[in-house]
């Protein structure tokens, strides 16, 4: 009997091993490509490099092969999460707005490693970015089989702004939090779910719209039965607690349980009417289509594509990436099952009801890097090999040249 069970394990260890290694083999895949091409801009003496931000400018010390591997991703909100975990939170400086769970990270493995925090954060976003991939491909093919779940790890993997997964931002984290919370609340298994929710409202404030569609899915597990609800809807409740712990530590440490809202003002985010944003949007990008900056040939092509950064081309991208998006999302409510494109819808909605000043869409290229359930309609709608052949390949290209953009010292979003 033991030999029996052991060849029944051996079995049950081989068959996940062998449904991990292709979200994994496109881990480092897309890892390789993203670091080569970050480390092969950074290491130019035609970049910006490094990003200073007024708060905080004791950059770690880098060279040789650190400053290659990890110099390009230590840019713009990098800075400011570096600057939490090395410094702590001051309520001046409007690093309240940015929440804690991922500076934390940082300063407790960079601890516990003992190196520089800039290594410890990276390798967070890298291990986070893994995680990510494995949860969306655990929950695609619950979803759609394998076939789908692998066109979308593809499509996630090469989205034009992937290279965020790397740096020092949030996005690798939340998506690894998101993704298999929704996994785990797919299985029924809401406290876990719960738990990493949570966790997801303490990286993101964002993390608070996934009550709505964990509400939805447990409604319709229930067969939207009332006398079928059972306690560990409780689970779901605990998603606030994350948004309600970093408030308490607002009030505590400075006296105003908001001040992460007042921080937001520093980037001058003001409420306003999704239409109103959207109209605004798309009046900035028709005046300053006229206003674009083109590439002479005076010198380098590839170097002065990469100085293309001003604020009319930024209203443009931002505007078709936020198009893009609306336009894949409507294909969605057609496709998908309603919690993922509610959360999806709700996701986009925020950014849109906290337009900025100096963008209306700012952002909005990272902000739907995470909206997973995108990726899902792709790796619907493009069931022709051609059609899929063709998307990926743009994807990719567009990955390289913002990629380079990015280890440039460029701002993105």
């Amino acid at each position: 009997m033991a030999k029996a069970a052991d060849v029944h394990f051996i079995a049950i260890a081989r068959y996940r091993l062998r449904n991990l290694l292709f979200p994994l083999g496109i881990y480092v895949f897309s890892v390789s490509l993203m670091f080569g091409m970050a480390g092969l801009i950074f290491s130019s003496p035609f970049v910006l490099r490094e990003v200073i931000i007024p708060t905080y400018q004791d950059l770690p010390p880098l060279s040789g092969k650190e400053a290659v591997l990890l110099g390009p991703w230590q840019h713009w909100d990098g800075m400011w999460y570096l600057k939490i975990a090395t410094h702590g939170y001051a309520y001046e400086d409007f690093s309240l707005a940015f929440f804690p769970a991922y500076p934390l990270l940082i300063r407790l493995v960079g601890d516990v490693l003992g190196t520089i925090y800039l290594f410890s954060a990276v390798l967070i976003s890298a291990t986070c970015y893994a995680t990510g991939l494995i949860f969306l491909y655990k929950l695609a093919r619950l979803e759609g089989g394998e076939r789908f779940a692998r066109r979308s790890v593809l499509y996630l993997a090469f989205f034009p702004t992937a290279f965020f997964f790397l740096a020092v931002y949030t996005e690798s984290l939340f998506l690894a939090l998101s993704v298999s919370a929704f996994y785990f609340a797919r299985k029924g298994r809401w406290t876990v779910a719960g738990v990493l929710g949570m966790v997801a409202t303490l990286t993101r404030s964002t993390g608070l719209i996934l009550v709505v569609p964990f509400v939805i899915e447990y409604l319709s597990q229930k067969r939207f039965r009332l006398r079928e609800m059972g306690l560990e809807v409780g689970a779901i409740l605990l998603i606030p607690f994350g948004a309600a712990a970093y408030s308490l530590y607002n009030w505590w440490a400075f006296g105003d349980p908001v001040g992460f809202l007042a921080a937001q003002n520093h980037w001058e985010r003001h409420i306003a009417f999704p239409w109103d944003t959207i109209r605004t949007a798309v009046a900035l990008s028709l005046t300053d289509s006229s206003q674009m900056i083109y590439p002479s040939y005076s010198s380098s092509l590839i170097w002065q594509l990469l100085k293309i950064g001003s604020m009319p081309s930024s209203n443009i991208v931002d505007l078709a990436f936020f198009i893009l998006t609306a336009a894949l999302l409507f294909l969605g409510f057609r496709r998908l099952r309603a919690p993922y494109t509610i959360y999806a819808a709700l996701a986009l909605l925020v950014p849109l009801c906290d337009p900025s000043q100096i963008l209306p869409l700012l952002s909005t290229p990272r902000f739907v890097l995470v909206l997973f359930p995108i990726s899902f309609v792709l790796a619907q709608a493009t069931e022709k090999r051609v059609v899929h052949v063709a998307v990926l390949a743009v994807y990719v290209v567009a990955l390289v040249v913002l990629t380079a953009r990015f280890a440039a010292g460029y701002w993105i979003a």
